[in-house]
């Protein structure tokens, strides 16, 4: 019976300090741009409290690419259901209006017969891909809060990100 209490006690330690985990999330990269709504405003539930499905997924994308010059939407494919499978670009309005010269810039680099010298001036590109399971939510819930985070907050951190990324 004491073995049994250790264990419980153990159970419960563990159970409350997972629980704190989980509110840390983005909260840090204050101001947030007022206009962008949030994940929550959007859907009308916290993230993480039901599952959110690909539609409201691929809705709340491009509410971001229509409300902010941070961010635009593309549509790549679709999926075997005919759902729409969309990358959402996030950098800065000048990044993203560059897009073309960046590539151009970035190919250069990899071409044998240029030595460039500028590799520090030119905006990286990073893909965050979430998600190719319907049935594992967390990868859709954390690309949406990203998402917001990248395109609404206006802290200096997140501003140069966008600054020296695509």
């Amino acid at each position: 019976m004491q073995f049994l209490k250790k264990i419980i006690v153990l159970v419960l330690f563990f159970t409350v300090f997972n629980s704190f985990s989980q509110e840390y999330f983005f909260k840090d990269k204050n101001p947030f741009n007022s206009k962008i709504p949030s994940p929550e405003e959007f859907l009308g539930y916290a993230i993480g409290e039901q599952h959110t499905r690909h539609d409201q997924i691929v809705s709340y994308l491009y509410k971001l690419a229509e409300i902010s010059d941070r961010a635009e939407i593309e549509v790549y494919g679709q999926t075997h259901e005919r759902r729409k499978l969309v990358i959402l670009r996030v950098s800065t309005p000048e990044n993203l209006s560059n897009l073309e010269d960046i590539k151009k810039q970035h190919l250069q680099f990899v071409d044998p017969a240029i030595t460039p010298k500028n590799y520090d001036a030119v905006p990286i590109f990073i893909q965050l891909a979430y998600n190719v399971h319907g049935n594992e939510p967390s990868s859709s819930e954390a690309a949406l809060l990203t998402a917001y985070t990248l395109v609404a907050s206006n802290s200096s951190e997140v501003q140069n990100y966008l600054n020296n990324s695509v």
